[in-house]
């Protein structure tokens, strides 16, 4: 084990040096992602512990000259546990003008969120992404974005851990935040008892799995507490399918004959579907569907359909059920859903 250690911290020296040199350099963007750990797992479990009593019990205001950072993505499970777990909440605390911090698919202990949000503060942060398979406890994601005011854009991933109706967020307003990208218990946890009156953009994260069906009843009981401020936003539905099949109408059931009596989802004017694989099957089913939303806009399609389909003819169809639409995307095409024509296509 002292073998194991002695090499954790050599590779440690090596590799800070290596980022030390990189914010010397006046780095305004940094990407980490990948990697992987030289010892035990075990005796990085030991010696986190130890380490975020430690920070945690710092000031920020102890903090050396700040950096040029401006933006930092961390997708990197080296970055946020032992060794480098420190040098990564000193740059973040360290960096005056950094705006931007993305938390991307990182494995680790999932305790280890309560501690690193705990441990962040980064006065003029304005966007963040947390895009995790984990679960962060809900008074922790509540007090570090009340410790950021300046948040104007939110992002939380669709695999964050469900939030539960007794997750109850604190009554400090979020008042800069506009622009939330969230699934429908994060939406509800943040918007809620008008704690985010100046948002203006919602996109709505939906997982639809070979275990969970799209049900529009379900999503809006979770978004009850909420309906009064989703009816005065841009609503985006992003609808992410995470299993292959060949049978749409298993996950995109039709309405229900007594929906849920206020259905915020009606009130979406955009919606974006991603699947993993075209399929044929997904015309006839998708477009009994879309009548559920009858004042969208906007509707994309990614990886739904096959090469077979009459686009124009599809398109046209859309438009039957949805009145007021006026784009839709097939992958890299853009219709006009009105004057039926391509206007952009991205290959």
């Amino acid at each position: 084990m002292a073998e194991e250690t002695d090499i954790l911290e050599v590779w440690d020296s090596a590799f800070s040096t290596v980022l030390n040199n990189t914010l010397q350099a006046h780095c305004q963007t940094l990407k980490v992602e990948g990697g992987m750990f030289m010892v035990h797992h075990s005796q990085l479990q030991r010696d986190a512990k130890p380490l975020i009593r430690e920070l945690n019990g710092s000031s920020p205001a102890q903090s050396e000259p700040g950096s040029s950072l401006k933006a930092f993505n961390i997708s990197s499970r080296l970055l946020l546990m032992h060794p480098s777990y420190q040098w990564t909440i000193a740059a973040v605390n360290n960096s005056p003008n950094l705006t931007s911090l993305s938390l991307f698919r990182t494995e680790i202990p999932e305790g280890s969120w309560d501690h690193i949000l705990g441990s962040i503060h980064a006065a003029s942060l304005e966007s963040v992404i947390i895009d995790l398979r984990s679960k962060i406890k809900a008074p922790a994601l509540d007090q570090f974005l009340l410790r950021h005011p300046r948040i104007s854009r939110l992002s939380l991933g669709r695999d964050l851990v469900e939030l539960t109706e007794t997750d109850v967020a604190s009554k400090g307003p979020f008042r800069n935040l506009a622009h939330l990208s969230a699934p429908p218990s994060y939406t509800r946890f943040l918007m809620a008892h008008g704690r985010a009156l100046n948002v203006r953009h919602v996109r709505l994260l939906i997982k639809v799995s070979s275990h969970l069906v799209f049900s529009a009843d379900s999503i809006n009981i979770k978004l009850k507490a909420c309906y009064t401020y989703l009816e005065r936003v841009h609503l985006t539905l992003v609808v992410m399918i995470d299993y292959d099949t060949s049978h749409w109408s298993a996950f995109l059931p039709e309405p229900s004959t007594e929906p849920y009596k206020r259905d915020s989802l009606r009130h979406a004017r955009a919606l974006e579907i991603l699947a993993p694989k075209p399929d044929d099957a997904f015309e006839e089913p998708i477009l009994r569907w879309l009548a559920q939303f009858p004042v969208l806009e906007s509707v994309s399609f990614l990886r739904c359909a096959n090469q077979t389909l009459d686009e124009l003819s599809f398109v046209e169809r859309v438009r039957e059920v949805c009145p007021k639409l006026e784009v839709v995307t097939l992958d890299s095409r853009t219709y006009d859903a009105v004057a039926l024509r391509l206007i952009y296509d991205s290959q």
